[in-house]
């Protein structure tokens, strides 16, 4: 096989290696065949947000007073979140940024 050849497998396999790591994006321990990203460890520190948590608008924790800033913005339509923004979750999407 020529080196194009050798270039594109190279270039397929480092693909892959991205889109499926085999160890955990958090601990960077190794990761089972059956979990993806994060170790079970990690995704036990996952803190999913209630419906009661969070605004229904925005999707962010709700302050104790209970009335979320988004209400004052009037261009904002909505957007939905599963977890709260911090550990794990921050530390992913600041890594995928």
């Amino acid at each position: 096989m020529g080196p194009l050849y050798s270039h594109a497998v190279n270039a397929a396999q480092h693909l892959i290696a991205a889109a499926f790591p085999c160890h955990c994006e958090q601990c960077a321990s190794p990761l089972a065949h059956d979990e993806p990203v994060l170790c079970g460890a990690c995704r036990e520190l996952l803190m999913p947000l209630s419906a009661h948590q969070r605004c229904e608008r925005c999707e962010n924790p709700l302050p104790d007073g209970g009335e979320c800033s988004c209400a004052k913005l009037t261009s904002f339509g909505m957007s939905r979140s599963l977890f709260t923004f911090d550990g794990p979750v921050a530390d992913l999407v600041h890594r995928m940024k």
